[in-house]
This record gives structure tokens, C-alpha cells and sequence, in this order.
């Protein structure tokens, strides 16, 4: 087979080219139109015969060129438009180009853009191609990929461990559609504030923490992409346990003076404060207000009592951090001045 046998992908025969139904003879009488000579062989020529469809001797030329359109986003899909080309047996093939070099495998009219091509120019070849294998070509006009769309979480992260002051909580980044694993940041919050320093997957619950919700912003960043951001939480943590207890200044008063109490709130790690409320067995006395400046003790004066025994007990409502609490009782002896 010679080489324009194999250029063509046809056949000679006694002296003549077939290519198809359609015989080209390289000696005709009479000659309109001849192919180009393939060394060592001369020119082929093909006679016009009346009613038959001359093929186009030359390659494909694009009368429109490709164009890309779409927006260039990384994760985003371009497509190359069709050409029109001057010959009507042309067929198009596609070949996408970084920065003028061949992307291996992308050879369809739309092409995805990848986390490689973002700053790089982006280009489309599409190769026309007529019934006698003969090629043209139109390059569209480039495009330069861009930073995509922040990525976007499936799975939501979520806190697993006890919300309690002294254990260890840890977040789970949810899951993140794509082909590459996310790199994961972490800020943990307190009741929406920033916890200092808090970044990492864990986090050690402390006193501070009691009563309040905790979450944790997820920052999920993969390369071509702006970051994603998703929210675990909020998970309330438990409040602290308190005490309360009633120190009586005297344990006999006389009739008519009022006796003074200590009040003394505690717990493990943060001061009490808040309201208290005495009793004497269950007839509330009197509520007193342990300030936050108190550091959790203070002196108040009860109500005059009448002459007797009185069983006396404190009861802390709580406070934002802290679980109530009750005092045990104390007696407190009242008697009459001539007694």
C-alpha cells in the first residue's frame, strides 16, 4: 500500500485511486480537479461526471469558530461550541489545551474545570474532518480558570462526648462531596463567643463552661476552592453542683433582736451568686441576694422571730452556672428577755 493509500485510507488499483464508490484515475482524459502530488506518486486527478458530488479536495475551513462558553469556575463545566464549516461531510473532534499543551483525556465538547487550571489559560482546538481525511482546525479564544465556589457540606459536623466540666468533647467534620479529602480548621465557641485558643478537634470542657452551650466552627478548604464553612453544635453543657451553708452568729437570740446569718454558696471551680432564700421549716422567712462581689459569703440579719426554737435552712435558686442547692437545717433559739 503506498503512502497516500495509507494517508487516504484507500486503495490503487490498476493505476487508478478508489476511495469509496468513487474511482480517481492518477491519468484521466479529461481532469477538473486533482489532489496535491504525495511523493513518490503524482498528482491524482478526478474527473467531473455529470450528477456525482465532487468531493472537497481541501481541508475544512470553520466559516464560525469555536468558542468556550460557561463560567470558567474551578468544579464548574465549559462547553465548546460547533463550528460551521465550508464542508458539509466534516465531522468535529475536540481537544481541550492548558496554556497551548494538550489535557490528557479531554477530548469531549465539555470539559470540567480542575483545581491544575486555575490562573491558567484555557483553550479549545476542534478538528474538522472530511470524508477524504482531510483536517482543519479553529482554536477558540482562551479562558483563565478561577477560584470555584466555596465547597459545600453533605454531612453536618456534629460534637460527640459529655457536656460536662472535666471531659473531653470532640468534633466530627461532617462529610464534604469531591474527590479530594478536605483540610479541616476548628474555633470553639461559648454561648457564640470565641473561646481563646480553642482550635483544635478537641476540647476540654472547664468550669467556665458550665451551664453554657458550646459549638464549633468547621472550616473545610480544598485546593481551587474558596472554603466551605459548616457549624457543630450548639451542645449545652451541664451546670455545676453547689452547696449551701447556714452559719448562725449565736445560736440563742432574745426576743425582739434580729439574728444574724452567714450565707455561703460554693462550687467547684466558679463563685455562686445569686438568690437565697431562708426558711424557717417551711415558711419562707425572708429572700437575700448573694452578690457576685460577695465571693459567695454573706452576713444578712434575719426577720424578728418569735420567742421558740426555729428550724432554719438557706435554699440557693441556682445560678447561670450552677445547679441548686439546699442548706441542712440549724436551730436558732429565741427567748424571752426575762426568761
Amino acid at each position: 500500500m503506498s503512502h497516500l493509500s495509507r494517508l487516504l485510507g484507500t486503495t490503487l488499483a490498476g493505476g487508478a485511486l478508489v476511495v469509496g464508490s468513487l474511482t480517481l484515475s492518477a491519468s484521466p482524459a479529461v481532469a477538473d480537479i486533482c489532489l496535491p502530488p504525495v511523493p513518490p506518486l503524482p498528482p491524482v486527478c478526478v474527473p467531473e461526471i455529470p450528477g456525482l458530488p465532487v468531493p472537497n479536495l481541501e481541508p475544512p475551513v470553520a466559516t464560525s469558530p469555536t468558542a468556550i462558553t460557561g463560567t470558567p469556575k474551578v468544579g464548574s463545566e465549559l462547553t465548546a461550541t460547533e463550528p460551521t464549516w465550508n464542508d458539509a461531510t466534516a465531522t468535529t473532534t475536540y481537544q481541550w489545551q492548558q496554556t497551548g499543551v494538550a489535557i490528557t483525556g479531554a477530548t469531549g465538547q465539555t470539559y470540567t474545570v480542575r483545581p491544575a487550571d486555575l490562573g491558567k489559560q484555557l483553550t479549545v482546538v476542534a478538528t474538522g474532518t472530511n470524508t477524504l481525511l482531510l483536517a482543519g482546525t479553529t482554536t477558540s479564544a482562551a479562558v483563565t480558570g478561577v477560584i470555584g465556589d466555596p465547597i459545600e457540606v453533605e454531612t453536618a459536623p456534629s460534637i460527640t462526648g459529655t457536656a460536662v466540666v472535666g471531659r473531653i468533647l470532640t468534633v466530627k467534620p461532617g462529610t464534604w462531596p469531591g474527590d479530594e479529602e478536605p483540610t479541616f480548621t476548628y474555633q470553639w465557641f461559648r454561648d457564640r463567643v470565641p473561646v481563646s485558643g480553642a482550635f483544635a478537634a478537641t476540647y476540654a470542657v472547664v468550669a467556665a463552661d458550665a451551664g453554657r452551650t458550646l459549638a464549633v466552627r468547621v472550616t473545610a478548604t480544598r485546593p481551587g476552592y474558596q472554603p466551605g464553612v459548616a457549624v457543630a453544635g450548639p451542645k449545652q453543657v451541664a451546670k455545676l453542683a453547689s452547696t449551701a451553708r447556714l452559719v448562725l452568729a449565736a445560736k440563742t437570740i432574745p426576743w425582739g433582736t434580729r439574728g444574724p446569718v452567714q450565707i455561703t454558696l460554693a462550687a467547684a471551680g466558679v463563685t455562686p451568686y445569686g438568690k437565697v432564700h431562708i426558711y424557717d421549716g417551711r415558711k419562707l422567712l425572708k429572700t437575700y441576694t448573694v452578690r457576685r462581689t460577695d465571693d459567695g459569703v454573706r452576713v444578712v440579719l434575719l426577720p424578728r422571730l418569735k420567742p421558740g426554737k426555729h428550724s432554719l435552712t438557706a435554699r440557693y435558686a441556682g445560678g447561670p452556672t450552677v445547679k441548686p442547692s439546699r442548706s441542712k437545717a440549724v436551730v436558732l433559739k429565741v427567748r424571752r428577755r426575762n426568761s
